[in-house]
């Protein structure tokens, strides 16, 4: 018998999960850009796009990693270069040079 609280837990009939778990409306449209990019939701980089950047567009050239083509992706590599030093699985000096990229990116 299965527990009762593993049942009683429905999502909506409006709502569905996206690959990462995430609750979305099935009304909105989320894959086109222009929606994601006014609701602060982070533009896709597919991999046909990201094959095609030059290394210069990544926080980390070497690995080719933390891209920063667009201001988008700039806060986006910002944000996860503090998390992966926290959990100690990246350098300060590394982290460092993200965030000088991404703020050229973004202005600042």
């Amino acid at each position: 018998m299965k527990h009762p609280a593993l049942t009683s837990a429905r999502i909506p009939s409006d709502l569905q999960m996206d690959a990462f778990g995430i609750r979305q409306s099935k009304r909105s449209s989320w894959t086109d850009d222009a929606y994601r990019e006014s609701e602060g939701q982070m533009a896709k980089l597919r991999a046909k796009a990201r094959k095609a950047l030059p290394s210069s567009e990544f926080g980390l050239p070497g690995k080719r990693a933390y891209p920063v083509n667009d201001r988008s992706h700039a806060a986006n590599a910002k944000a996860r270069a503090t998390q992966m030093v926290n959990r100690g699985k990246l350098s300060g000096s590394q982290a460092a040079e993200i965030r000088a990229k991404a703020n050229r990116v973004l202005g600042k």
